[in-house]
């Protein structure tokens, strides 16, 4: 066996940096955000001052030279709040934990009034650093018990955990010791479920190391068969995380080892979920630093096993706390997990080092995960899937975060978002980490160790605001953190919400770092005047508060929304476990169903709005769950196998090592995919072109299933990268030929390897590469389609140019050959204007669209509007304003060209980059693109530019310009410098209005309907925009008579970090018609059967038999083959 020790430098790695007592490789800034705040007269939410409330706890945290973050890495993580009502007189209590001081307990008076009864209850914790705490009836006696954890301090004895149990007449004891639950771990925070659905709750401890070591080394192993593997060690006393089954009567029995969770790594938090919809509760473990987040699956027999990538593509970076919740109301269950990454342009510049594409690799082969810097919000596909939608939400950096707690705050009927944040030394600042400290070197003389008061008189520090997001249902959330008052800019921590007056409307209360709490008391109630719906449920055995249940409320119209219930949620927190609904105007509900966690479901008829109902699992009737059961025969498409069982393999080529500043690569496009009957025999056969040293192949089709024909021709070019692909019958011999567009953007521009091919047929199915039958044209190439351009029937071909190669964002030429009965001529200059720039193109249709019998052209790609090329039978015109598509430049990848609606002309349908990424576009605030050789390095540079709170700055990082640009040093010695200079002050004016500037204004996928000869652009739906469209197809699919879309796409070679483009699983879109206006309704993947995952590059329909069936190939992957029912 291989042990491999792999040093990594991670993103918010200290140790790396360590000099004897102070280490300085960290993460933040201590400057203001340069958002514009807006003042709101009438928030939502009110801060009640604590000489108000009598809440005047304040989390201390002070570092000395016995205690800080060097010697206890998670010494500035804060505390929790924990909500509940412990004497059961109908009001919420609250209990918050302290770092170095004591925990308090408030008992709720009503009005907003608390009186501190901690050492008349006994809970103050006792000594040690206090971190998550939690509100649950552990012992099943219908009372609230209190479960503290602890960390940090290295006498085990100061980190036994404290099980306060509820005696009935507010007073406490801890009873840990009695149930084997005093374990002395390194815990972040307890979570509590019924793992085995025996009605009672088990224990799950988040733990984490706390050596400098772990946090840089992972250690590789190599089996026997030479596969790698990160080994599990669950004999880590005291740092790899603990699972305890209950075995009743007060008895917890440690069962980690065999239940394989130990998995070491830094815990912050952990989700509850049924990942895998069994009915038995699963795992997701969010972990800090190089050790990837876990999802650990249930499977029944106390044990549990790891199962990340068969559910999500990727995942945070530093994932802290963790949120589920239903975002959308269709009953599967989301997931958040928050990061560290900042919103505004400044903190982003000083505060992040860059991603490495390198490590990034060496992570996902390790199975280390895809990891990127940014919140993630798993959208549930309701096929054990899930998809990362954060950008497309708009709520993707909410700086140095913690606990995300999602509630419907405004009781219209969806979940919001509150999200904590902020960090008492913000010590990752890199101009702190590369200039401040070694300057303090010096002025010590550079001994070798700083003090730490010394230390701790340069370190950045600085508070910052929380945040609200407003969902605003269709997958569309806004920040509202001015207008609902998120409260003062602070160092907060754990969260949780409840309804501390009964109003019917969700408060927040907030544990902050030196800071008095935050009690955010909201008004929704009065200001709204929305109706409501509260839930206590009574679970049945030990398990009294349904921890685990899943509830689901329909009202008229068969409106839904649904709640999992766990209160331990957020970070080091337990929310109120009084289970809320906001209703906005509904006035009755018509029943809600409870799907208990020991798998039985109930539903319950006699509910009332605006006050709480107990629901216990005793009452209700018993309905059969349908969940999961969907009918196979019912789904619109299916995924089988008729022998195409290719694997496009991708050559290794970083892009980025050669243009450090680029945003993806432009090396993988392939592979190629042409469609026709090559040997003439009546059936549908298949061409698929390799990559790089992969031999392209042809597949015959006979009797509904393919097989690989051999071809030496394509054999001898597998040096050549295929991109594109087109049969082609150039001498009418009744046979077709197949051209094939080379490109790969590897070599240098005008290499010889960059030349298309021609196969020629002998007339069943043999191919043979032909010479000198079209001209040399050494193009970087992307697309090829078969067009008649000059109408004398014989088949000629657009054939679209690509990047041009080491020079982005500059498109090598297009051009138009022109079929002389065998052979081709490039009449490109004689056809179009000679100066016509095509731009990078994606995709192109030949169709009449002024329907005057010559074949028009249509055409898109990057920072280009959909273009439209009108055929006057001598040449091509540019008739793109005529039919009112300027200023649709975008970043387009795929066109079909159709009548949707049937009313006799062509609508478009266009897909782009989506809405689910950092690039955001409008026509006052565009994506630019400024490329020159601004260093006169004889290299292009490339600078690309977003918007940011209204001003353009550039995307990428100091550090990778500068890679660029090394003559920028001296100007941006700083990263404060960089990160405050907008994009017109980067370089030089007069440099910068001599480059070559592209705009893109719309990176929304489109559908634009002709009206008249003028094109109307209509959004395409919300679940459409989650990633980049690669292949478009339309068919009435469910046999109304109107016209319905298929969509898939992704691209998953970006930069690393903007992240990945891996959202889309495929959409299906029904067309409907609203009031006579053509619109598509998505189809869930559970009832439409369309689940094409993947890095995907190009879909085709095929003929398969006598079944209409689809086509989808993947870079890197494997090509599908799936069924269109009744077709």
């Amino acid at each position: 066996m291989l042990n491999l020790p792999i040093i990594f430098n991670d993103l918010k790695s200290y140790g790396s940096y360590l000099l004897l007592l102070i280490v300085c490789s960290f993460h933040l800034s201590c400057s203001k955000s340069s958002e514009i705040k807006k003042t709101t007269s009438d928030p939502l939410f009110v801060l009640r001052d604590s000489t108000q409330t009598n809440i005047n706890f304040i989390n201390y945290v002070e570092d000395g030279e016995e205690i800080n973050m060097f010697n206890y890495e998670y010494f500035y993580n804060g505390g929790g709040v924990a909500a509940g009502d412990i004497n059961q007189d109908g009001l919420a209590d609250l209990y918050f934990s302290s770092t170095m001081g004591f925990c308090k307990l408030y008992l709720n008076l009503g009005n907003f009034k608390f009186k501190d009864i901690t050492q008349e209850a006994g809970v103050d914790g006792g000594l040690g650093i206090k971190t998550g705490i939690s509100m649950v009836d552990l012992n099943g006696d219908g009372l609230l018990d209190i479960f503290v954890s602890k960390s940090g301090l290295f006498d085990p004895i100061y980190r036994e955990n404290i099980v306060y149990i509820n005696n009935g007449n507010l007073t406490f004891t801890n009873r840990a010791p009695e149930y084997h639950l005093n374990d002395q771990s390194f815990c972040t925070q307890t979570y509590f479920f019924d793992m085995d659905l025996d009605n009672d709750l088990d224990v799950f401890m988040v733990n984490h190391p706390v050596s400098w070591q772990d946090i840089n080394n992972i250690y590789i192993y190599q089996d026997e068969k030479g596969r790698y593997y990160v080994p599990e060690d669950t004999s880590r006393t005291y740092i790899s995380n603990r699972l305890y089954e209950n075995l009743g009567n007060g008895n917890f029995k440690d069962i980690s080892l065999k239940a394989g969770i130990g998995h070491v790594a830094f815990g912050l938090s952990l989700c509850v979920l049924d990942a895998n919809q069994d009915g038995y509760p699963d795992l997701y473990v969010c972990n800090d630093y190089l050790q990837p987040d876990v999802l650990f699956i249930n499977n029944k027999n106390h044990t549990f096993t790891k199962s990340f990538e068969k559910y999500f593509s990727h995942q945070s970076h530093s994932s802290m706390g963790s949120e589920i919740f239903d975002l959308n109301n269709d009953g599967n269950f989301d997931l958040m997990t928050v990061d560290m990454k900042p919103e505004d342009n400044l903190r982003q510049k000083t505060l992040m080092d860059d991603q490495n594409y390198d490590r990034f690799y060496k992570m996902v082969k390790y199975d280390l995960q895809a990891q990127f810097s940014k919140n993630c919000v798993h959208l549930n596909n309701g096929n054990k899937s899930y998809s990362d939608i954060s950008f497309l939400l708009n709520v993707e950096h909410t700086d140095w975060s913690w606990a995300p707690i999602a509630a419907d705050y405004d009781n219209d009927g969806f979940e919001d978002l509150y999200i904590t944040n902020g960090y008492r030394r913000y010590v990752t600042n890199m101009d702190y980490k590369k200039f401040t400290l070694d300057s303090l070197m010096k002025a010590t003389g550079g001994r070798g160790a700083i003090s730490f008061p010394e230390w701790k008189k340069v370190c950045p520090e600085g508070k910052i605001q929380n945040y609200f997001y407003k969902n605003n249902g269709n997958l569309n959330f806004s920040k509202v953190s001015d207008e609902w008052n998120a409260g003062p800019d602070s160092y907060s921590n754990g969260a949780a919400y409840v309804d501390l007056d009964n109003d019917g409307d969700l408060d927040i209360v907030t544990n902050n770092i030196n800071d008095h709490a935050f009690v955010l008391e909201n008004k929704a109630t009065q200001k709204f005047k929305h109706n409501f719906l509260k839930i206590k449920l009574k679970g049945a055995g030990k398990n009294t508060g349904g921890i685990g249940a899943k509830v689901m409320l329909q009202s008229a119209g068969g409106k839904q929304q649904f709640r999992y219930v766990n209160p331990v949620r957020g970070f080091m927190s337990s929310v109120d476990p009084i289970i809320h609904f906001g209703l906005k105007d509904v006035a009755q509900v018509d029943f809600v169903e409870v799907h208990w966690p020991d798998g039985i479901k109930k539903r319950y008829n006699t509910i009332q709005i605006n006050a709480i109902n107990t629901l216990d699992s005793k009452d209700g009737t018993v309905i059969q769950d349908s969940k999961n059961k969907q009918d196979q025969t019912l789904r619109f498409i299916e995924e089988y196998d008729a022998g195409i069982n290719f694997v496009h393999r991708e050559d290794y080529f970083t892009d980025f090592k050669r243009e450090p500043i680029i945003h993806l690569k432009n090396s993988t496009e392939g592979p190629a995919l042409a469609i026709g009957d090559v040997n003439k025999d009546g059936t549908e056969d298949v061409f698929l072109g390799g990559a790089v040293g992969q031999e392209s192949v042809l597949y015959f089709q006979k009797e509904g299933s393919f097989k690989i024909s051999t071809q030496t021709a394509f054999k001898n070019d597998s040096s050549y990268e295929d991109v594109s692909a087109a049969f082609i019958d150039i001498d009418q011999d009744q046979d077709l030929d197949l051209y094939v567009v080379s490109g790969g953007y590897l070599w240098d521009k005008g290499n010889k390897i960059y030349q298309d091919r021609l196969y020629l047929n002998d007339g069943k199915g043999n191919f043979s590469k032909s010479d000198g039958l079209i001209p040399q044209e050494f193009q970087n190439g992307s697309n090829v389609i078969v067009i008649d351009a000059n109408g004398d029937g014989k088949q000629d071909l657009f054939v679209g140019g690509g990047v041009s190669p080491a020079a982005y964002p500059y498109a090598e030429q297009s051009f138009l050959l022109i079929n002389k009965g065998g052979s081709f001529t490039n009449e490109t200059k004689s056809w179009f204007n000679k100066d016509t720039l095509f731009g990078i193109i994606k995709d192109a249709v030949a169709c009449d669209l002024n329907v005057d019998g010559k074949m028009d052209l249509i055409v898109c790609g990057e920072w280009m509007p959909i273009t439209v090329w009108i055929n006057t039978g001598t040449g091509f015109e540019n008739r793109t304003k005529d039919f009112n598509l300027n200023g649709t430049e975008g970043w387009w990848q795929s066109l079909q060209v159709e009548d949707l609606d049937g009313d006799g002309d062509l609508d478009v349908v266009a897909g782009n980059l989506g809405l689910n990424s950092k690039f955001k576009a409008s026509a006052t605030e565009p994506v630019e693109v400024f490329a020159a050789d601004f260093d006169n390095s004889k290299t292009m540079d490339a600078i690309l530019s977003t918007y940011v709170f209204g001003t353009s700055y550039p995307v990428v990082s100091r550090d990778r310009l500068l890679e660029q640009m090394t003559s920028l040093r001296k100007k941006y010695l700083r990263y404060a410098q960089y990160g405050i200079t907008p994009m017109n002050k980067i370089v030089a004016e007069d440099k910068l209005e001599k480059a070559y500037h592209l705009k893109a204004y719309e990176m929304s996928s489109c559908i634009f309907w002709n009206e008249s000869g003028k094109f109307k652009k209509q959004l395409m739906p919300a679940e459409t925009q989650v990633s980049m469209i690669k292949g478009i197809l339309i068919q009435d699919i469910d046999k109304d008579g109107k016209k319905d879309l298929l969509t898939c796409g992704n691209f998953y070679d970006t930069d690393i970090d903007f992240g990945r483009y891996d959202a889309s699983i495929g959409c299906l879109l029904l067309q409907k018609n609203q009031e006579s206006v053509a619109t598509f309704q998505p189809v869930p993947v559970s009832n439409s059967g369309f689940y094409v995952p993947g890095n995907l590059r190009r879909m085709r329909f095929i003929k398969v038999a006598d079944s209409k069936s689809i086509l989808v190939t993947e870079n890197n992957g494997k090509t599908k083959l799936l069924k269109i029912r009744n077709n």
